[in-house]
């Protein structure tokens, strides 16, 4: 007789099982000389095939998968007995087993575009507990809140210059944003998050920064949902602290005395603003700078017309304030500098002590303003971070941490 087939087959004489075959596909000639019906001498026993336990991701496509769903494995020709996944930052992805085995269903989200290891243990149809890996990575969000940063990478900046991010979207989410947020320095000090808005948040020491920091900004969140169906990006930007420029302008003294590094490099003479347009007073930052540029009372609401208007090619031109406020050359009020406060609010110099001052200057530079008749606008960038107290800095914070 022969059989063939996906079988193991066996003989059964005087009660013992010899197995003469078992290749899948395979002819097995056996042959029987006597039978009795007492008798198992010469019967044919067929035993079913092993297969391998397998373990598998459901609606994975090319080790792909949806971040929206929940992960579920699924097991075949075997039963879990323990899962472990993991994410690729080594935070893991609980769950259950369910279906006797059949299935595990996680119940920690997905995130976009994130690899995930798994890591499972299944016992197979002959009892024996084999372990299985698999590797899957989820697609991208829809839709990715970008963000813009201040500094850029690689500037020096002075040592009032605040780390600014501005987010594409509104951020429901502040706390996990602000998390999200690494800021990592050369020579820690201590520093918070502030936000300005639900799409701004500033970073700044509880004092200015210290010359020479070297100072790294961490974006880690790609991984962070910061709105409904939102999601964050991941990013680095580097700079450094220059020298510590802080200029002291006394509107009652007529006087700006700039120092490096708490040593005063020069006491210049300056006008400041008229009782009807005066200088605002506060910490002031350098913004930027540019060599000339024509100023139009216009654009600062003196229109054309008006008895102050006006329409001037102005020189060394350091701007402090996005209100209009600069420090710049003024040889109109050379006269006046040191003795009376005559400009729209701008801080006036002589042609020379302006040029000076503008090849010293850097953005984040101090420029603070003292004996003013009226206070800083906190909503102004030139004025919005070192106005401020600690404790007031830090009630705009959406955790209350403090870095450094």
């Amino acid at each position: 007789m022969t059989v063939a087939g996906p079988w193991r087959v066996a003989i059964v004489v005087g009660g013992v099982v010899v197995v003469t075959g078992a290749a899948l596909g395979a002819g097995v000639a056996l042959t029987s000389t006597s039978h009795t019906p007492s008798s198992d001498a010469g019967r044919v026993v067929r035993t079913a095939p092993h297969h391998p336990a397998k373990l598998t991701v459901a609606r994975a496509h090319g080790g792909t998968i949806a971040w929206s769903r929940p992960l579920r494995l699924r097991a075949t020709a075997g039963s879990l007995v323990q899962v472990t996944v993991r994410r690729g930052d080594g935070r893991p992805v609980h769950g259950h087993i369910a279906s006797a085995g059949a299935r595990w269903v996680a119940t920690t989200p997905l995130v976009p575009r994130a690899s995930y290891s798994v890591t499972a243990k299944l016992r197979d149809d002959l009892s024996h507990v084999v372990t299985r890996h698999v590797a899957v990575r989820t697609m991208p969000a829809a839709h990715v809140v970008t963000t813009a940063i201040a500094p850029l990478s690689g500037r020096v900046v002075g040592v009032g210059q605040p780390i600014v991010v501005r987010f594409s979207d509104p951020v429901a989410n502040r706390a996990a944003a602000e998390r999200g947020l690494r800021v990592a320095m050369s020579k820690p000090v201590t520093g918070a998050w502030h936000w300005m808005s639900d799409s701004e948040a500033h970073f700044r020491p509880r004092a200015y920064w210290p010359a020479g920091e070297h100072v790294a900004l961490t974006v880690d969140l790609q991984h962070t949902q910061l709105a409904h169906g939102a999601w964050g990006e991941n990013r680095v930007v580097r700079f450094d602290v220059g020298d510590a420029h802080v200029s002291v302008v006394d509107v009652a003294a007529h006087t700006m005395t700039v120092t490096d590094d708490g040593r005063t490099l020069r006491v210049l003479r300056v006008s400041t603003g008229r009782d009807k347009y005066p200088t605002r007073g506060g910490a002031h930052i350098v913004i930027e700078k540019q060599p000339v540029r024509v100023m139009d009372s216009a654009t600062v609401g003196i229109p054309k017309g008006d008895p102050g208007y006006y329409h001037e090619t102005v020189y060394w031109d350091v701007r402090i304030s996005y209100g209009g406020a600069f420090v710049h050359s003024a040889p109109w009020s050379v006269s006046e500098q040191g003795v009376s406060n005559v400009s729209h609010g701008c801080v006036n110099l002589s042609p020379s002590d302006a040029e000076w001052f503008y090849g010293l200057a850097q953005p984040g530079d101090v420029v603070d303003v003292v004996n003013a008749k009226t206070p800083p606008v906190l909503s102004d960038p030139g004025m919005a971070d070192w106005n401020l107290s600690w404790s007031q800095w830090l009630s705009g914070s959406a955790t209350g941490a403090v870095r450094g």
